[in-house]
C-alpha cells in the first residue's frame, strides 16, 4: 500500500528545513500530505486546504502553495444566514449547485495551470461532488485540465448508509480508484452538530466500520501507485492495521 499521511500545518515546523522550505516557512494551508516513512528528499504529496470554495467568501485559493497538488473540498453553496458547510441541504444536489461548481473550476483552473499545480478535489455526501457517477462525469469533462479527486469514500456515506457501507464502498471504489489521485483511508463516526446527526472523520482503528472490511475493500480496488492517505492521529495504530494488509 502506498502509504501518505496527512498532518497538520502546525505540527511540521521541525520537518521544513530537511523538505527545504526553512524553520519559518509560511504558507496558508491547513495540512500537508507526506509519503510514510518520510525520506531526506521527499516534497508534498499535496496541501490541504480547509473551507468552502462556494459558500464561503473569504475562501481563497493560493496557486503558489509548495507542493504539486492542493486538495480541497467541492463545496456548497451557503443558504442565507448558513455557515455550516456540512448541514445536510438537497440545494446542494440541485443544477444551480452544479453550475456554480463548474463556474468555480473555469475561473481557477486556468490559474492552476499557469501555476504548474493540481487542483484536487475531496468529496463529501453534503458536496456537490458528493456520489460517484457526479464524481466520474466531473472526471470525464475535466479531463483534459489540471483537475481530479482525492476519493474520500466513507465521507460519501450519510448515517442511515451505514447499514449497508460496505455496497455503498464498494461501488465508489471499483468505479473511481484507479482515476483517483488519491485515496484516503479512514474510519467514520457519529457526531450531532444543532441537532444533525453527520458522520465525521476516524481513526482506521477507532469507528463505526470494521478496519478489516475498509483494508479489503482497499486492497482490492486501490491500484498499488495511488497514494492513500492516512489521518495524523493514533497514527501508530492505524500504521499497524495497514501495515499489515499487503
Amino acid at each position: 500500500m502506498n502509504l501518505h499521511v496527512s498532518r497538520p500545518r502546525s505540527t511540521l515546523t521541525p520537518l521544513f528545513t530537511a523538505l527545504g522550505l526553512g524553520a519559518d516557512a509560511d504558507f496558508a494551508a491547513d495540512a500537508l500530505v507526506l509519503p510514510h516513512p518520510l525520506t531526506p528528499g521527499d516534497s508534498f504529496f499535496a496541501c490541504e486546504v480547509e473551507g468552502d470554495p462556494l459558500g464561503d467568501e473569504a475562501f481563497v485559493l493560493d496557486a503558489t502553495l509548495p507542493a504539486d497538488r492542493i486538495i480541497i473540498w467541492s463545496g456548497q453553496p451557503a443558504a442565507e444566514g448558513e455557515s455550516d458547510s456540512f448541514r445536510r441541504s438537497p440545494m446542494t444536489w440541485g443544477p444551480d449547485a452544479l453550475g456554480a461548481f463548474n463556474a468555480y473550476c473555469d475561473e481557477v483552473l486556468p490559474q492552476v495551470a499557469e501555476a504548474g499545480k493540481r487542483l484536487i478535489f475531496r468529496p463529501h455526501a453534503r458536496h456537490v461532488l458528493c456520489d460517484a457517477f457526479r464524481i466520474r462525469t466531473f472526471l470525464e469533462e475535466r479531463e483534459a485540465e489540471p483537475a481530479g479527486i482525492a476519493l474520500d469514500a466513507p465521507l460519501m456515506l450519510e448515517p442511515e448508509m451505514l447499514s449497508e457501507a460496505e455496497d455503498h464502498l464498494r461501488r465508489a471504489l471499483d468505479l473511481l480508484a484507479p482515476r483517483a489521485d488519491a485515496v484516503f483511508l479512514h474510519n467514520v463516526e457519529l457526531a450531532e452538530v444543532d441537532g444533525d446527526t453527520r458522520l465525521i472523520p476516524a481513526g482506521l482503528h477507532d469507528g463505526r466500520l470494521d478496519p478489516d472490511l475498509l483494508l479489503r475493500l482497499w486492497d482490492a480496488a486501490v491500484p498499488e501507485e495511488v497514494p492513500v492517505i492516512l489521518s495524523g492521529a493514533s497514527l501508530d495504530q492505524q500504521l499497524a492495521l495497514a501495515g499489515a494488509s499487503r
